[in-house]
């Protein structure tokens, strides 16, 4: 596991929640909450794919709520999230985008089971989910402008 330094804190509100949210993933692995830091993996990337959808793709928030509430209703509120982010992204670079989508679903996996499954969470988990977060963060911060 590496330190997290800021990938571009000061950017907006989201920006700034994402920086915390990874930041918070590695202090809780450390504390050995390995449940919890999956969490904060997954949403830090999940605050930055909102901020994308303010910054690149120019929707309002009552855009993506009501965008978001229809697609909530065909497969879930953050499917819809990564699936915008996704199509967005095979525009720009196909290789990448397919490694972001693998990221953010295993990613979206290991935080239904740390939040929901009646289930031990081990470290080589919490550090897996914290590594990918990580690799998607870069990766969306190499092809988007935020």
């Amino acid at each position: 596991m590496h330190e997290t330094k800021s990938l571009f804190l000061g950017m907006s509100i989201l920006t700034t929640k994402s920086d915390e949210s990874i930041i918070a993933s590695n202090k809780l692995i450390k504390a050995s909450l390995f449940s919890s830091s999956i969490h904060c993996a997954y949403y830090g990337c999940v605050q930055l794919m909102l901020h994308l959808l303010r910054s690149h793709f120019g929707k309002t928030e009552l855009q993506i709520y009501n965008e978001g509430k229809t697609g909530s209703k065909e497969s879930g509120f953050h499917i819809w999230l990564q699936n915008e982010i996704f199509v967005e992204f095979m525009r720009l670079n196909g290789t990448d985008a397919a490694k972001f989508n693998s990221k953010i679903r295993s990613l979206s996996t290991a935080r239904a089971k740390a939040d929901y499954r009646n289930e031990t969470i081990i470290d080589n988990e919490a550090l897996k989910a914290y590594d990918m977060s990580v690799d998607a963060k870069r990766l969306l911060v190499k092809h988007f402008v935020l």
